[in-house]
């Protein structure tokens, strides 16, 4: 019995992401220690809640971090500012960078060959750079400056320096600048400087990967990661994991990834629920040693669109804790070779030409955590201009709501079609709305095409007429605007099923030569796979659609959430112009935006943001989901968290919207739920405005109360001033308290914060 408890209670610890603790009690039956038994106390579960990486945690190790790099024997100063020095190990081929103001140096290894580390991770770890390549039968080997065999002949400035290097065991040869500034470092690979003179091609190069590696812990802090709202992986003791965090910076490459929904999780995350990884929309990474004392933000500036962000934990392959961003100039695949399915692993014969540039920005004392790194990263793309919108001032926070118009439905013989929502009952769902008092709203109108959702031709452009036709689409744009809110019209020029258009003709094709498509597991779904139209298509789609429809503001599916290349034309689209290909056509839409979970390319074209991420991936070795992403971008755009009514209306889902302003959203029609059977949007379940229209109004009354008092404004800092309980401060002078216990809490000054509530105050 003791021991089932005890099996059970460490299962659900992992899935939860908590460390497991346990209560002893000594029953005296005579003998020595003789009927002692075991119990394992089962907390509340909101309480074991809070506590998972599905939360920000409290910091609670508040040791000083030692400065273990500042032994700088066998280094030499080479570049310096004002506030940085850089010092270079010809021994290692690696920099130490020193903090002039705080006296703490960021580096690698503290040995140049540690015991617990052979001479292939010893080189990459101290080393400013490493690249893996490939042979003939496409195995990756790995050669770092440090390698024997490497030659790195440096060029020192001042502020800069540069390096050719010939990796001489790979024939492979390429340069390098660095560049140092009052507080940041840039490092740069030249596209035009890589030269392959042997049988190896280069596959990747990592630019100071092991910068600020942690021993197990060490070092008190975190490695910060861009996972769906932003993570935390704290540095703890070795553990057992069988994968990494390695995902590409603005998510998966249908031209070069196999996409599939999985079956089970288990293996990398917590099997609650199967859904899909957030992805990256950002291209940054970071480390703090000791909050509030030392940290750096890493920003990839060039190449972001063949990189990824790597991080590994403590125990998986090393007992160090690193991460970094991996930059992919080929991939292996497998190529078929006969009609019977026979395939070869092979590779590009020519490299990506791009270049790979990262700056590293290092942070001290109030900046050193992620919530003031965030703040860093919104001023950077503020004075670049990439993040240049201001999020509309109302005197009420805006509601999304997604109205699903028509469906294809799945026939024996022949497919026929359901009617959900005509335009005269979407006007009357806004004036419902309006008459409850709801009158901020940014409408979406899906399906209205003829032939439905998953049924109307890639591409069509004319109105279903039982919906209403032009006619209604206008009446119902009216009824909209007159109560004061926004009316998209919801396009889709990238995905389409295989009766929507020949995917011989329309199907980007992928590098090992199938059409790039996405697949779910659960094959009794209608239309379980959709493929992706050639880029070149697909812009030239949206630039029809937003001609034809003008008048109309466009809600567009896809583009602004994924690139992928093509490779189905003698002259292939690589996936950066594939990006410029979306960013051009999206420039070109004279009108208002909406995208869902837009790249960070895309933000300034983005009106309003549909489904950001609230969470991470959850990964077992991620201890923290933190609102990095939302301290970015609160003031600057309007974004909507997931469907409230698909599993996010709990009082913990309404609170995290508050703690991470993020507004309200709904998809709803006017149809009864049984019209979804049979059909692509059978996965809904309940989309009945009047089984929902209720918890419309909670919902956005109780958000409300909290986020219109911080309209427009920035987010200054986001901290846990405990358990379950977090403080946002912003830039208007109002500061909002969440407290997801079912206890009341009382902070330091003495506001008292209701249990699984929030709280409004003056700063």
């Amino acid at each position: 019995m003791c021991k089932a408890k005890k099996v059970l209670g460490i299962c659900l610890a992992a899935a939860l992401c908590v460390p497991v603790s346990w209560a002893y009690a000594a029953g005296n039956t005579g003998g020595s220690g003789a009927g002692e038994t075991v119990e394992f106390v089962v907390p509340d579960s909101s309480a074991l809640d809070v506590t998972s990486c599905r939360y920000t945690q409290a910091e609670e190790d508040d040791r000083k971090a030692e400065n273990r790099l500042s032994d700088l024997t066998g280094f030499e100063k080479k570049l310096e500012s004002q506030g940085l020095a850089v010092y270079y190990s010809e021994e290692t081929k690696g920099i130490r960078i020193l903090n002039k103001e705080t006296g703490y140096v960021w580096g690698g290894l503290p040995q140049a060959k540690p015991e617990d580390m052979n001479e292939t991770w010893s080189a990459m770890a101290n080393s400013i750079l490493t690249i893996d390549y490939l042979n003939v039968n496409c195995q990756s080997s790995r050669a770092s400056l440090g390698s024997s065999g490497t030659e790195a002949v440096f060029t020192w400035g001042e502020q800069e320096a540069s390096c050719d290097v010939t990796f001489g065991a790979a024939g492979i040869s390429l340069s390098f600048t660095m560049e140092l500034s009052e507080d940041s470092l840039t490092i740069e690979v030249q596209r035009d400087s890589l030269r392959e003179t042997g049988e190896f091609k280069l596959q990747s190069v990592w630019i100071l990967p092991f910068l600020g590696t942690v021993r197990e812990d060490e070092t008190p802090g975190y490695i910060l990661i861009p996972d769906g709202s932003g993570a935390l992986i704290r540095y703890n003791k070795a553990g057992t994991y069988t994968s990494v965090y390695d995902e590409r910076i603005y998510g998966k490459d249908v031209s070069v990834d196999e996409l599939s929904v999985a079956g089970d999780l288990v293996a990398k995350r917590n099997n609650d629920y199967l859904t899909d990884t957030p992805g990256i929309t950002m291209p940054v990474y970071g480390a703090v040693h000791g909050v509030d004392q030392n940290a750096y933000l890493a920003v990839v500036e060039e190449g972001a669109e063949h990189a990824s962000v790597y991080a590994s934990p403590a125990g998986m392959i090393t007992a160090y804790n690193w991460g970094g961003a991996r930059f992919d100039y080929r991939q292996a695949y497998s190529y078929p070779v006969n009609q019977s399915g026979k395939t070869i692993m092979t590779t590009q014969e020519e490299p990506l030409d791009f270049d790979s540039r990262i700056t590293f920005y290092f942070m001290e004392q109030e900046e050193a955590n992620y919530s003031a790194m965030a703040v860093r990263y919104r001023e950077l793309l503020e004075e670049s201009g990439a993040l240049s919108g201001t999020e509309r001032v109302d005197t009420q926070m805006p509601l999304y709501l997604h109205v699903m118009a028509g469906t294809v439905r799945e026939g024996i013989l022949f497919n026929g079609y359901n009617r959900l929502t005509t335009t005269e009952e979407a006007a009357g769902i806004v004036e419902d709305l309006k008459e409850g008092g709801i009158t901020n709203l940014s409408v979406s109108y899906e399906g209205w095409q003829k032939g439905g959702i998953g049924g109307g031709k890639y591409g069509s452009a004319k109105a279903d007429t039982g919906l209403g036709g032009e006619s209604g689409l206008a009446d119902l744009q009216t009824a909209v605007s007159e109560n004061g809110g926004r009316f998209y019209l919801y396009v889709d020029p990238v995905s389409f099923n295989e009766d929507q258009a020949r995917t011989a003709s329309t199907a980007a094709l992928s590098i090992s030569r199938s059409y790039s498509a996405y697949t779910r597991s659960n094959l009794s779904l209608m239309y379980p796979t959709e493929y992706y139209a050639h880029p070149v298509r697909a812009a030239e789609t949206l630039g029809e659609l937003s001609e034809k429809y003008a008048d109309y503001a466009l809600d567009v599916a896809n583009l602004g959430n994924m690139i992928y290349g093509d490779y189905s034309r003698n002259d292939p689209v690589t996936r950066l112009q594939s990006q410029e290909l979306f960013l051009q056509a999206l420039e070109e839409v004279n009108t208002e935006l909406l995208l869902e979970t837009p790249n960070q390319y895309l933000w300034n074209q983005a009106g309003e943001y549909t489904n950001i991420p609230l969470k991470n991936s959850q990964y077992l070795f991620e201890t923290d989901s933190v609102p990095f992403l939302q301290i970015v971008l609160k003031g600057s755009v309007d974004y909507y968290a997931s469907y409230a009514n698909q599993g996010f209306y709990n009082q913990t889902n309404r609170l995290k919207m508050v703690e991470y302003g993020a507004y309200p959203s709904f998809i709803v029609m006017a149809a009864d739920n049984e019209m979804l059977i049979d059909t692509p949007l059978e996965d809904y379940f309940s989309l009945n405005y009047g089984d929902w229209s209720e918890v419309i109004r909670e919902v956005c009354d109780y958000v409300d109360g909290a986020l219109q008092e911080v309209e427009g404004s920035r987010i200054q800092a986001h901290e846990m001033l405990d358990t379950g309980v977090a403080r946002v401060t912003y830039d208007n002078g109002k500061t909002i308290y969440v407290n997801y216990l079912n206890q009341e809490y009382v902070t330091e000054q003495g506001l008292v914060i209701p249990a699984s509530d929030y709280l409004v105050a003056d700063r």
